[in-house]
């Protein structure tokens, strides 16, 4: 059997700045298959302009049997449009959707997608597409007795049960050969890759639907397998690596290991990124120092907010949160370690001044880059639960503008436009020129950064622009500046 595994071209104007990543869920899957079957997949983000031409002439030239969709909330429109455009094509190749949407609504996408969608892969995806492919082999026969998968069925739509997740060592390493597109994923500016070391999560924070997926559980891979998968990355030329794993410094060992590998290995010439938790980070600062040693060179911290009683209200299981991320990050920028914090706002009870109460508290933290989230409801969280009890989601299936940065919902005393209006003001007032000379960014990736200001260049313009206009006014600014990064993440 021929598949293609496609992860989506969409991509959030922020991050797109920072850098362009794989999406090793396909590359694992690939990894995963018989070796019978032919596998092979593409991250259309690289090409992003260009990507219907590119499918149609991959389709023509050497058509799957099988297509997978690999696709965010955000991203969902879009592989709709992708699903509608193979079926075109070719109406007998089969298409599958996997990710945290389809797994969790995969009644409603089914229904929606009519059609254009024969199977939702729910949950991890490498052996329930292995299955899957071996018995599209075999004529479909026993499509039922696949743990994961949903299917349309007829006029019926069968859900079957999930496949109880794996154990991490009967997995294979992923297959990076298999990528149709290479060129142009990067992180700062240097060719990247992506590696895990850990699966799950054990927390509950309201805002995230990890545990829907995977329940409590947190497994951990081999340090030496690992420690293989950089030396594959660093063998094709990857001079940085983003761990993508939620808890990465959840277990002290586990983390300090990986570290010391890196080292042992020599691996330690690789520029490394990952997101880590505060609490654990200010609990055991020797992970800090690890890391610094392993060159660990941007960090994200998910803050979420500095008032205490927020973060309760969101799940988030931190105590004394504002100081002990005032010393994970001065001890970080002292390195000359980038520093990247992410916190939420639009939260249900916010006013103006909580959002004025969080830019202060970053102004303070000095931080290398800020990410202001706003609060979305994504399917299978509880904090969705809550926000339509109380009225706040006014439409319950539009999930174009779930990408975390667009405001979705409103507060009890903000409408949804004055949220987005307070968030765009967070991040005119965070990048300042002040910033500019201060951020390690600049000091590590000089020739980078200047690519970084001038993108930003037509936002400085456009604001003088306004400051002279006598009929153009500060929120005027805002407005454009949202609409402008709407029509970059949108796929048209």
């Amino acid at each position: 059997m021929r598949a293609l595994l496609l992860g989506m071209p969409n991509s959030v104007f922020f991050f797109n700045h920072f850098a362009i990543l794989p999406n090793l869920g396909i590359c694992s899957i690939a990894g995963n298959v018989d070796e019978d079957h032919k596998v092979n997949v593409a991250d259309l983000v690289l090409a992003h302009r260009t990507y219907d031409h590119f499918l149609r002439e991959k389709i023509q030239q050497n058509p799957p049997d099988l297509i997978g969709l690999s696709s965010m909330s955000f991203q969902s429109k879009t592989a709709r449009m992708i699903a509608r455009m193979v079926k075109t094509i070719d109406p007998n190749i089969k298409v599958a959707l996997g990710g945290y949407h389809a797994s969790l609504l995969a009644e409603e996408v089914l229904k929606r997608w009519g059609k254009d969608l024969d199977f939702i892969i729910k949950g991890e995806g490498e052996k329930t597409f292995n299955e899957l492919l071996n018995n599209l082999e075999d004529g479909e026969r026993d499509l039922e007795h696949i743990d994961g998968l949903s299917f349309r069925k007829g006029e019926k739509i069968i859900h079957n049960n999930w496949r109880e997740i794996s154990e991490l060592s009967s997995l294979n390493l992923p297959s990076r050969s298999s990528r149709l597109l290479t060129d142009g994923f990067h992180i700062w500016g240097r060719k990247a890759d992506v590696v895990e070391t850990s699966r799950g999560c054990v927390y509950n924070c309201e805002y995230c639907s990890i545990r829907k997926m995977y329940g409590k559980a947190f497994r951990k891979y081999d340090i030496d397998r690992v420690l293989d998968d950089i030396e594959a990355c660093k063998r094709e030329g990857a001079e940085a690596i983003f761990f993508a794993d939620d808890n990465i410094t959840l277990y002290h060992n586990h983390f300090i290991n990986l570290c010391n590998g890196i080292i042992e290995r020599g691996l330690n010439d690789i520029h490394y990124t990952t997101q880590a938790h505060v609490g654990r980070l200010y609990d055991e600062p020797i992970m800090i120092e690890k890391a610094i040693d392993a060159n660990f060179k941007t960090i994200f911290l998910g803050i979420e907010n500095p008032n205490q009683k927020k973060l309760q209200d969101l799940g988030k299981e931190v105590s004394n949160m504002a100081q002990k991320a005032k010393a994970v990050v001065s001890t970080f920028r002292n390195s000359k370690v980038i520093t990247i914090g992410g916190l939420i706002v639009g939260n249900i009870q916010d006013k103006p001044k909580d959002f004025l109460n969080v830019l202060s508290y970053v102004k303070q933290l000095k931080m290398d880059a800020t990410i202001f989230f706003s609060l979305t409801p994504y399917p299978g969280t509880k904090i969705r639960e809550k926000l339509i009890e109380k009225g706040l989601v006014k439409n319950l299936h539009d999930y174009s503008n779930y990408d975390a940065l667009s405001a979705n919902v409103g507060t009890e005393f903000l409408t949804k436009e004055q949220v987005e209006l307070l968030t765009e003001y967070l991040y005119d007032n965070f990048l300042s020129v002040k910033w500019i000379f201060e951020t390690n960014i600049g000091r590590n990736y000089p020739w980078y950064f200047l690519k970084v200001i001038k993108n930003f260049s037509p936002r400085i313009i456009k604001k003088l622009y306004y400051k002279i206009h006598p009929n153009k006014t500060y929120v005027d600014l805002l407005r454009e500046m949202i609409s402008f990064k709407k029509k970059f993440r949108d796929i048209r």
